[in-house]
């Protein structure tokens, strides 16, 4: 088991499973999804997100991700 710092004073480490949240699995699934160029529109179905904003903004973050590669050549 992991551990991570805790924010509260006065308490150790806690293991990391005690951090995740869903909303981070969701975020995980989508640019999963995504990385396997799996249509927004289909993304956003599945997750029962009603507003696909969420999916267009980690496209977004994942699209800035891939252009900066070309910096490093």
């Amino acid at each position: 088991t992991r551990l991570i710092p805790n924010d509260s004073p006065g308490v150790g480490p806690v293991p990391l499973y005690t951090r995740l949240s869903a909303g981070l699995a969701v975020n995980t699934f989508i640019a999963n999804a995504l990385e396997l160029e799996v249509p927004a529109d289909i993304i956003a179905e599945f997750t029962g997100i009603r507003n696909d904003s969420r999916v267009r903004r980690i496209k977004r973050g994942l699209t800035l991700e891939e252009i900066s590669k070309f910096d490093q050549l």
